[in-house]
C-alpha cells in the first residue's frame, strides 16, 4: 500500500512542475500552449491579468500583462487532467536605463528580478566604463545595494608610479646664486616653468611656482639634474629620493618622522603611586597621494595632502597634569590641493618655510687664525636662517594589460640625470643646446646614430627580441661637423624615416592597445610619412609609402612609434 501512495505522489509530482516566466510592468508575455486548458487559476490579480488567445487552428496561447512588480504564480489546469505550474516575475521595465547603458557597453544586460533587485551582465571592456555604469544606473534610481554584479572585466586598473623628492632650500643661498645665474638658467636646463617676475621673492620657491604659490606642472623630465646642482652649489638639500606606486582609487603615501608617547591622563591609586595613562602620537612629515584617471588618456587628478607637525619649542605652550609632568604641544601645518597633470608632468609643491637663529663665526683670511691675536679680527654674527621646503611629484602611468619592464627605468632615469648633472656643473660652457647631430670618426665620416634604449622587449611569436644599445662614438672637429652638417641637409631633402631598431610592429592605428599587429619591419626598412599624430605621450607616424625596394603607395592605414625611426 505504501509503495502505491508513493507511486501516486511521484505522478502528482511530475505532473505538477513549476517553470518561470517574467513580465515587465505594463507589458504583454505570450506563452504558447500544447494542451487544451480546462482552468486557470491566478495567485494575485493585482500583479498580472491573464487570458487565453486562439490562434491558427487549434493553436492556444496564454497572454499575461504585467501591472504590479513582483512575484505571483499561475496554475493551469488541462482537460487530460494534467497540471502545470508557473512562477510569474514581474519585473520594472529597465528598457530605457538600457539602452542608456548600451551606449558605454553594448554588452551589458539589465534585468529586474521579483525581489526588487537588478541583476548585471556582460562583460567590461575597461574597468572605467564600470565607474561610469554604476554612476549611470545612480542617477536612474536603481539601488545599487541590491544590484547583483555577474559581469567580468577585460582588463585591471592600470597603476601611478610617482617618483617623489624632497628637498630642503637654503632661501640666502638661492638667492645670491639666483643673483649670478638668473632665473633663465634654471628653466632651460630644467625644464620647470620658473616664475620670471619672482626674481624678488623671498624664498627659492617663488621661483619654481606660480602666481598662487602653490603648484606648476611642467612637461620636464630633468628635475633630478637641477636638484643635484643645488645640492652641489649648498643651496639645496635632497632629503629624500623615493618611488611610490599605487592603483587609482588608492591612496600613496609617504612619511618621515616619528612616534613619541606623551601623557594624556593621570589615574590616583590609593596607597599607591599615581599611574599616568600616555598614547602614540605621530610627527615628523606626511605626503598622501590620490590619483583618479580622467577619460581623457594619459591625464589624471591628483589629489595631494601634506600635513607636517614637530614640537613646539616653546615650552610656555605645554600643559601641565601634574608635579614634573608636562604635556608638550606641537606646531602642524597642512597643505592640501588638487591638480590635473600628465602622465610624465613635473609638479613643484612648495609652502613650509622653517626658519632658526644661527650664529656664525666670521674673520678675516689668515689674521683670524693667528692664536690670541687672532681675537681681534674675529666677530660673531647672529642671523635668521630660512630653509624652505620643497616636493616634486613625476607621477606615470603603468598599465599592467601591456608588457611593462621596470628593469630599464631606473638606470634610464640615473643616467639622464648624470648627463643633465655633468652640464650643470660646468659653469664655463655654453647654455645653447645642439640641435644638429655631431660627426664622428670611424675611418669614414658618418652621421652620429643616437643611442637606443628600449623600454621593452618586442615579441615575435613568443620569441623575445634582445634589446638594442648602440655606444655613443666621439666627436671630432669642427670642420668635420660642417661637412656632416651638409650631409644632413642632403639627406632630409628626401623625406625618408627608417627603422633603427631589429624588428618592431608596424599597426592599423596610431596606439599600442587598440590596435592590431600587421607586419614586423627590421632595421634599414625605409618608408615615406604621410601625416604624424601625438597620443598618450607617444609620437606616431602614418606611413604613406613603403620604401622597401621602390616606394610604393600603401592602400591601408599603417602606423608607426616614432620613437623607433630615423629622418634621413
Amino acid at each position: 500500500m505504501k509503495k502505491i501512495l508513493a507511486l501516486v505522489f511521484l505522478a502528482i509530482s511530475m505532473q505538477l512542475y513549476a517553470n518561470d516566466l517574467v513580465v515587465f510592468d505594463n507589458e504583454y508575455n505570450i506563452v504558447p500552449l500544447h494542451k487544451t486548458i480546462k482552468k486557470v487559476v491566478v495567485g494575485n490579480k493585482d500583479m498580472i491579468n491573464v487570458s487565453l488567445l486562439k490562434g491558427e487552428g487549434s493553436s492556444r496561447f496564454l497572454k499575461i500583462f504585467g501591472k504590479e512588480t513582483g512575484t505571483t504564480s499561475i496554475l493551469l489546469v488541462y482537460r487530460d487532467g494534467s497540471m502545470q505550474n508557473y512562477h510569474v516575475y514581474v519585473n520594472k521595465n529597465l528598457g530605457y536605463i538600457q539602452k542608456m547603458v548600451n551606449f558605454i557597453e553594448p554588452s551589458l544586460r539589465l534585468n529586474k528580478v521579483g525581489d526588487g533587485s537588478t541583476v548585471m551582465t556582460g562583460t567590461f571592456k575597461d574597468p572605467h566604463n564600470k565607474n561610469r555604469v554604476y554612476k549611470l544606473l545612480e542617477n536612474a534610481g536603481v539601488d545599487l545595494n541590491t544590484t547583483m554584479d555577474l559581469t567580468e572585466t577585460n582588463k585591471v586598473n592600470k597603476m601611478i608610479r610617482t617618483k617623489l623628492y624632497l628637498v630642503e632650500i637654503n632661501n640666502k643661498k638661492a638667492r645670491d646664486l639666483g643673483g649670478v645665474t638668473g632665473l633663465d638658467f634654471f628653466s632651460k636646463h630644467s625644464g620647470l616653468s620658473i616664475n620670471s617676475a619672482a626674481s624678488n621673492w623671498a624664498t627659492f620657491s617663488g621661483w619654481l611656482l606660480d602666481e598662487t604659490g602653490r603648484f606648476t606642472a611642467s612637461t620636464g623630465t630633468s628635475v633630478t639634474g637641477m636638484l643635484n646642482f643645488l645640492e652641489e652649489k649648498g643651496i639645496g638639500k635632497i632629503l629624500d629620493d623615493t618611488v611610490l606606486i599605487s592603483t587609482e582609487d588608492k591612496n600613496a603615501s609617504f612619511r618621515v618622522g616619528g612616534e613619541v608617547y606623551i601623557p594624556v591622563g593621570m589615574t590616583q591609586n590609593a596607597g599607591y603611586a599615581p599611574t599616568i595613562n600616555v598614547a602614540e602620537r605621530e610627527y615628523g612629515l606626511t605626503l598622501v597621494l590620490n590619483t583618479k584617471f580622467m577619460e581623457k588618456d594619459g591625464y589624471m587628478y591628483i589629489d595631494v595632502d601634506i600635513k607636517d607637525s614637530e614640537f613646539d619649542t616653546n615650552k610656555e605652550h605645554d600643559v601641565q597634569l601634574g608635579d614634573n609632568i608636562f604635556v608638550p604641544s606641537f606646531v602642524s601645518k597642512n597643505i592640501k590641493t588638487n591638480v590635473v597633470v600628465k602622465s610624465g608632468q613635473v609638479i613643484a609643491l612648495g609652502g613650509r618655510l622653517h626658519s632658526e637663529d644661527v650664529d656664525q663665526e666670521e674673520k678675516l683670511p689668515l689674521l683670524g687664525d693667528i692664536p690670541v691675536v687672532g681675537d681681534f679680527f674675529t666677530h660673531s654674527v647672529k642671523s635668521t636662517q630660512g630653509n624652505d621646503l620643497l616636493f616634486f611629484l613625476v607621477p606615470e602611468i603603468v598599465d599592467a594589460n601591456e608588457n611593462v619592464d621596470d628593469r630599464r627605468y631606473y638606470r634610464d632615469f640615473t643616467n639622464n640625470s648624470t648627463k643633465l648633472h655633468d652640464t650643470l656643473l660646468d659653469m664655463d660652457s655654453t647654455i645653447e643646446v645642439q640641435k644638429e647631430p655631431l660627426a664622428v670618426k670611424n675611418d669614414t665620416v658618418v652621421i652620429q646614430q643616437p643611442v637606443i634604449v628600449e623600454e621593452q622587449n618586442t615579441t615575435i611569436n613568443d620569441e623575445v627580441i634582445p634589446v638594442i644599445e648602440e655606444e655613443e662614438k666621439e666627436a671630432v672637429s669642427e670642420d668635420i661637423i660642417e661637412v656632416s652638417e651638409e650631409e644632413n641637409k642632403k639627406v632630409e631633402e628626401t623625406g625618408i624615416y627608417e627603422v633603427n631598431i631589429e624588428n618592431i610592429y608596424v599597426r592599423d592605428n596610431p596606439s599600442t592597445t587598440d590596435s592590431q599587429k600587421v607586419s614586423v619591419w627590421k632595421a634599414g626598412h625605409k618608408f615615406k610619412v604621410g601625416d604624424e599624430k601625438l597620443i598618450d605621450g607617444i609620437e606616431w607616424l602614418k606611413i604613406d609609402e613603403d620604401c622597401l625596394t621602390e616606394c610604393e603607395k600603401l592602400e591601408n592605414s599603417l602606423w608607426i612609434s616614432k620613437k623607433y625611426t630615423n629622418k634621413l
